[in-house]
């Protein structure tokens, strides 16, 4: 009698790992995209305290994010005033200084883009205090982490136009 496996057995098996492939690889992306969105909320909630803060000292928001009181770990600030992660995610203030705050995670080449973004001085911006969670519409990955980050089940999406597919997460 020989030992060893047949060619139907060893199809069989590789068969049945691309299925479980094939049904794991999406959740494990959306996984791996919330887990990488938390962390860049969490870092926004920061610099919204931090701002909280700097404003209650100085009667005005940051400009610089060297001012403010905060040490987020493992990031370069650039010429351009931007805030670059280790976990390839990055920051931008906007252009009336830091209050508020677009940060994203990887770009159409790496994973999916996602925007997240904070707004911290309700007065300058017609949006109320709330994080947004932005996925292009051709960008289905991206989409779900947004719809994987929503705490709050009563916040809907806003419509997808053509630009970017905003979601709610969190208002304070």
């Amino acid at each position: 009698m020989k030992k060893g496996f047949t060619l139907i057995e060893l199809l069989v098996v590789v068969l049945i790992i691309g299925i479980l492939t094939a049904v794991a690889l999406p959740k494990y992306q959306v996984a791996v995209g919330k887990a990488q969105a938390i962390g860049i909320i969490q870092r926004l909630n920061s610099i919204n305290k931090a701002q909280q803060l700097y404003y209650l000292a100085n009667g005005a928001y940051a400009t610089e994010w060297e001012d403010l009181d905060i040490d987020l770990q493992g990031h370069t600030v650039s010429h351009n005033r931007n805030l670059y992660f280790s976990d390839n995610s990055y920051c931008i203030p906007m252009p009336t200084g830091l209050n508020s705050a677009r940060c994203y995670i990887g770009s159409k080449k790496v994973v999916s883009y996602l925007k997240l973004e904070i707004y911290f001085a309700p007065q300058t911006f017609t949006k109320n205090k709330k994080i947004e969670c932005g996925a292009l519409p051709d960008e289905p990955l991206a989409q779900k982490i947004c719809k994987a980050l929503i705490l709050d089940h009563s916040i809907t999406q806003s419509d997808c136009g053509s630009a970017v597919c905003n979601y709610t997460l969190e208002k304070y």
